[in-house]
């Protein structure tokens, strides 16, 4: 294996670290399949919270956000195309939409913004606070009505 430079290594860090938590996101995310999606990224994020805050605010020549956009976007079309019983409303949507793509991006990416601006403490509430702004954000019922 050639010896890497000290970029070379950074990027070789940041690709095996992404794996890393892509792989803990999409676990988490489907851990808890009575709760919305975003419920369990929410958490998931909350729990790592220090983690995301840094990685999401990291030099602009690593784009691990639109990373995780894309990561997010991915697993909300694989749940549409994978589990017909998930009738998660937004996984619905994506699964009854003419272009499915487009319409995980735009879930992922808004998601993922909205996230990254709690993080960095833009809104200052509670998991449980924004679980429940974020259900009536994306007309959700919660889990106790369901």
């Amino acid at each position: 294996m050639a010896r890497l430079n000290g970029l070379g290594l950074v990027w070789h860090l940041l690709y095996h670290v992404s794996l890393e938590i892509s792989e803990s996101v999409d676990n988490y995310a489907h851990s808890e399949a009575q709760r919305p999606f975003f419920y369990n990224m929410l958490t998931f994020m909350a729990e790592n919270k220090k983690l995301f805050k840094n990685i999401m605010t990291t030099d602009t020549h690593v784009d691990i956000f639109g990373d995780l956009v894309k990561l997010v976007s991915r697993m909300m079309r694989d749940d549409a195309e994978q589990n017909e019983e998930n009738n998660d409303p937004i996984i619905r949507q994506i699964r009854e939409a003419e272009h499915p793509i487009l319409m995980s991006d735009f879930y992922s990416s808004g998601l993922i913004e909205v996230l990254k601006r709690w993080l960095e403490n833009d809104y200052q509430i509670d998991v449980e606070e924004m679980a429940a702004t974020l259900e009536v954000i994306f007309k959700v019922e919660s889990s106790e009505n369901q």
